[in-house]
């Protein structure tokens, strides 16, 4: 496989369509990704209020009533059902996008061109059999991981009710506990290991198991056997361009937290001056700003590594299965190149 020539054209088949970059940014917002925020409180009044009863260092703050105190479980309850919305529209056009990525890259290696609105509505027909392969994929984790979790509490609580139930042996709960825990960690490091085994696996089924999906019209399962069976037949070649790729995200991430730095360097130095001082409304406004760009900026980065990714995975997956050979092999059975 000419790993140079796959990283080279799917750099050039980047480049010239821009709507992989749209697509690479709705895909990210499905992937689980999300932002944060930090605060900080200036000039804070020492001292107690007017009860005389405060806190040094902090206001007093008000006592809150029953109505005031539902208002406010209102308010938290209708915001964790927006966000709950929201994380599922976003997973929804995230899955979508995702399989867009895949059939706008291929369409882009076949003639040279491909279109945003062609590749969305390719992704949106074969949504279901994306969301299931994911499902299928996702379930031993999630079983496994309960059924841990279950006999870790069984146990831990077990061993607690036993070391105090008895005053006579309330003296050797902590050795009693900490062989408790010495028992679980033989049964969670083990299990640990194999779920990052098994990470590594489905994620290799996923990669192609997606592109069977969208380029073969793979049902769900098929997808998981396809997927599998490129994963296991040419690990070695997708063991080296997974690397090449982990190692050229690091070097964005490097990349991205050098223009994030460069862009929030100002605003941040101003009010690094203004510390012990009134801090003026420009240098709130000019971190606003600055906040705002560097998400834009960093943003339009990261959608364009993803399309970068996810074009390099489609060559390499072509270069497993041509496109003229698709037409003749019996259905979900990988060509060994």
């Amino acid at each position: 496989m000419d790993i140079s020539n796959i990283l080279s054209r799917s750099i050039n088949i980047v480049w010239r369509n821009k709507a992989l970059w749209i697509l690479g940014f709705l895909a990210a917002l499905g992937s689980g990704g999300g932002g944060g925020g930090s605060g900080s409180n200036f000039n804070i009044p020492s001292g107690s209020g007017s009860g005389g009863n405060g806190t040094p260092g902090l206001p007093n703050l008000p006592r809150l009533n029953d109505q005031q105190i539902q208002g406010i479980l209102v308010v938290a309850a209708a915001l964790i059902c927006v966000f709950a919305i929201l994380g599922i529209i976003f997973a929804v056009i995230g899955v979508i996008a995702n399989g867009g990525l895949i059939a706008g890259a291929d369409d882009a290696d076949a003639t040279g061109k491909m279109s945003f609105g062609a590749a969305f509505k390719r992704g949106s027909a074969r949504f279901w059999s994306l969301v299931g392969m994911r499902v299928v994929l996702w379930l031993p984790t999630l079983i496994v991981g309960v059924i841990v979790l279950a006999v870790v509490v069984v146990i831990f609580g077990a061993a607690i009710a036993a070391a105090v139930s008895d005053s006579s042996s309330r003296s050797n709960a902590g050795p009693a506990i900490l062989a408790t825990l010495g028992g679980m960690f033989c049964i969670v490091i083990p299990v640990g290991l194999l779920a990052f085994v098994y990470d590594i696996i489905s994620r290799g089924i996923k990669v192609f198991g997606d592109r069977a999906i969208m380029l073969e019209g793979a049902g769900a399962m098929d997808g998981i056997r396809r997927g599998w069976s490129m994963f296991k037949g040419r690990f070695g070649d997708i063991f080296l361009i997974g690397l090449i790729l982990v190692v050229i995200g690091f070097v964005a991430g490097i990349l991205f937290a050098i223009v994030l730095g460069a862009i929030m360097a100002p605003g941040v130095i101003l009010l690094l001056t203004q510390i012990n001082t009134q801090i003026q409304t420009v240098t709130w406004i000019l971190l606003a700003v600055s906040f705002v760009f560097a998400i834009i900026v960093t943003s339009l980065l990261a959608a364009v590594l993803i399309a970068f990714r996810a074009t390099v995975w489609t060559l390499v997956y072509r270069t497993f299965v041509p496109r003229a050979a698709v037409a003749q092999v019996t259905p979900f059975t990988p060509i060994q190149a």
